[in-house]
Parts: structure tokens; sequence; C-alpha cells
């Protein structure tokens, strides 16, 4: 009977029963979200070609699979760098300008031997992948988080050079930058507002002559939200066996266990666990509710 009045109270509280969590969708926030490019062209220093040419906002969306101890994106995430402005050149290094996200400049070389470089990114977006990261507090470490191009945008880095070496080209971008940046990152509930927080140093490498001699660097800052549906959170509880002296329950991230040994009146505490927990069947009348923590 102890085992049963258990369960069947947690059994009314459970809305869905998941070997993972709940697969959550975060749309960026432009305004909080400025990155920065910054990089070489054959060894020479990337430069903007006018004012606000190697910065720009991000917009989309960022999907995140957390739990109240793990932070994983597990792809499908598409974040994109707003083209706001027109920077040279145009598609596939053609004369004048066109909408696109990073405008810039380099000039490789001297004298006789002085190649001119202009560039331009267009129709950037990233995938976010990384395996499980550990949240404590609201917070967890980013670094070796991926960014992954999604070819299926044709991603494309147009550019043009004059002087020694004459090209026009669009070059497709494809592969992955890694995170450099180690902690700092969060995942904080507030309310019904949850607002996740990627701190960003990636680096891509690519040619432009030769094989390597190129990098294209992002850094700043991803910030993007979520509401809480409303209505009560989901508290799970994992197929207990017959005869287990055990139960296991997990709950979503930015929530926490309470206890209380008696409905009328309750007096709640917290039980210090993080999810999932091993709820053994110790004593009749446990009752466990989740809160925001």
């Amino acid at each position: 009977m102890k085992r049963n009045s258990c369960l069947l109270l947690l059994s009314a509280l459970v809305l869905s029963v998941a070997a993972r969590a709940e697969l959550l969708s975060f749309v960026v926030d432009p305004d909080q979200t400025v990155v920065t490019l910054s990089g070489q062209a054959a060894g020479a220093k990337l430069e903007p070609q006018g004012p606000g040419g190697l910065t720009t906002r991000f917009q989309g969306t960022v999907v995140v699979d957390a739990t109240a101890t793990e932070v994983l994106f597990p792809g499908g995430s598409r974040v994109i760098p707003e083209e706001i402005n027109s920077w040279e050149p145009g598609p596939d290094g053609a004369n004048g300008s066109a909408p696109a996200s990073y405008g810039g400049k380099a000039t490789i070389g001297s004298g006789f031997f002085v190649v001119n470089a202009i560039a331009a990114t267009r129709r950037l977006s990233f995938d976010v992948l990384s395996p499980p990261l550990a949240l404590s507090g609201g917070s967890f470490d980013a670094e070796g988080v991926l960014f992954q191009f999604v070819e299926t945008n044709n991603p494309t880095l147009d550019y043009r050079t004059s002087g020694l070496i004459n090209l026009r080209e669009g070059r497709i971008l494809a592969g992955l930058a890694t995170n450099k940046v180690a902690g700092a990152s969060s995942l904080i509930t507030a309310g019904a507002l949850q607002t996740l927080t990627l701190q960003l140093d990636a680096t891509y490498l690519f040619e432009l002559l030769t094989p390597g001699d190129s990098s294209l660097s992002l850094s700043g800052q991803l910030v993007a939200t979520r509401v809480i549906p409303d209505g009560p959170p989901v508290l799970v509880v994992a197929p207990v066996e017959p005869g287990s002296p055990s139960m296991t329950l997990s709950w979503p991230a930015g929530f926490k266990l309470q206890k209380s040994t008696a409905l009328n009146p309750a007096v709640w505490g917290d039980t210090g666990a993080v999810s999932p927990a091993v709820i053994p069947f110790a004593a009749a009348g446990e009752y466990f509710q989740i809160v925001p923590q």
C-alpha cells in the first residue's frame, strides 16, 4: 500500500512519459545577438569595407534538448546573419554590390606582387551541434559546440581579386567551426521566460589561394528565448518494474523537486535532488512536486 499510494499521486502529475527531454525551440533575439566577423585572407588581415562591414545581427531558431543537469544541441537549429547592407562584389564576384551579411577587404603582399581582395558573404545559415554539456546553476561550458554551415541554404563567399592575380568567384562554404569560449554560457528560467545565452568564438578555415591560407572567425554572443507554455511542467516517472525498491523521476531544466509528507496541509521542502533522481520507496505518504528554481 505504501508504494501504491505514492505511485498514484505521482501518476496524477505525469503528463507524458519519455526516455529523453522534450526538444525546445528558442527564438534568436536580433537586438541582443550581434556577431563580429574577423579573419585573414592568405595571411593578410581582413578589414571592413565600410562602417558595419564586419558586424551584423543574427536571427533564427536554436533547438535545445535540456534536462535539469544537461544541455544538448541535437541539430535542427537555423541561425542566420541578417543581410542589412550591400557590399562588394556582387554575386560570383561581379562588379557592383548586393545585400550581404558581411563585407571585407584585404591587401595581400606589396609592390608589384600585391593582390587586392574584396569579399562578401551571402545566404549564411548555421546549425548548432554538441554532445551533452553539464548544466549547473543555469550555467554550462560551451567550448566545443559546433557551428555547421547549412549547405542547403547555399552559403557563399563572393570575392574578387585584382593586381597580380585577377579572380572572380562565388565559393560555397561548407564544414564546421568549433567554439573556443569556455564557460560563461547559460540557460536561465525567470517566470515563464527561458533565456539561452551562448558565448561565441568560432573559426572556419578555407582556401583562397592555397589550402588553409584563409580563415573566418565569428565572435560575440547569441541570445535566444522561449516562453514556457501555460500549464504545469512535466514530471516524468520512468517505468517501474514489479518489486522494484525505487522509482526514477525526471523534470525539465529550470525546475526543482520538492517533497511533503502530508497534503492537508502540505509542507513542501526542497529535496536537493537533480534530474533524473532515484526515489526509494522508503515511507508511506511521500508526495512530490516540481516548482521553478
